[in-house]
Parts: C-alpha cells; sequence; structure tokens
C-alpha cells in the first residue's frame, strides 16, 4: 500500500510541477515582464522543463526544473505565451508513468486545464 502512495504522490507532483511552470510562464507574459512573450517547454538534452522568454530559447534558459524518474511526457515542445493577454496555440501534454496518465490541455485563451 505504501508504494502505491508513492507512485501517486510522485505522479501528482509531476503534473502540479508541470501546470506550475505554465503558469508560471503565462503570469510573466500576462504582467508584460521585460516586454516580451514567456514560454515553457520541456528540453530533453537537460531532460528538465524549461521558462524561458524571447530573449533566451528553451535550450539555453537557466530556469529548469529536473523532470522526475520514470514519468515521461509527450507534446511538450513548447508553449509559448502572448504579451498582455496571455493567449497562445491551443495544444496539450501528456504525462505518463507510475502506472498513470493525465492530460494538461491549454486553449487559445491561455488557460491551463487538468
Amino acid at each position: 500500500m505504501s508504494m502505491d502512495f508513492f507512485r501517486t504522490y510522485a505522479f501528482n507532483y509531476e503534473q502540479n510541477l508541470v501546470v506550475s511552470i505554465l503558469q508560471k510562464a503565462r503570469s510573466r507574459a500576462m504582467a508584460n515582464i521585460d516586454q516580451v512573450s514567456h514560454g515553457a517547454c520541456y528540453d530533453p538534452i537537460r531532460e528538465a522543463y524549461v521558462l524561458f522568454n524571447e530573449s533566451n530559447s528553451c535550450a539555453t534558459s537557466p530556469e529548469i526544473f529536473p523532470v522526475s524518474k520514470g514519468i515521461t511526457n509527450s507534446g511538450f515542445s513548447g508553449v509559448v505565451f502572448n504579451q498582455l493577454d496571455g493567449k497562445t496555440v491551443s495544444s496539450s501534454i501528456t504525462l505518463t508513468g507510475q502506472g498513470q496518465t493525465s492530460t494538461i490541455t491549454i486553449n487559445s485563451e491561455g488557460a491551463i486545464l487538468y
């Protein structure tokens, strides 16, 4: 029973981390921080989620968050939120691992649904 609890906790932590990173990127874009768009992506080379803006790319941004072992994602090549309005291109991210699957959807208005 304790292993099931740990697996559920690890998966939920990963899901909440991805949602938090997306929310932070959208918030920065809407607050017009540095007067540029902001985004988030998954960098497979660094095995990390990345917060970035127009002045630094996904590959060069120093704001990284390591991915948990045993959890994979698909569809997280990059989400960029527009300055001031937070709008973006609709997309979805699927997390899989620990015997669970979850889909995080970002609609064109920038709403993050999970």
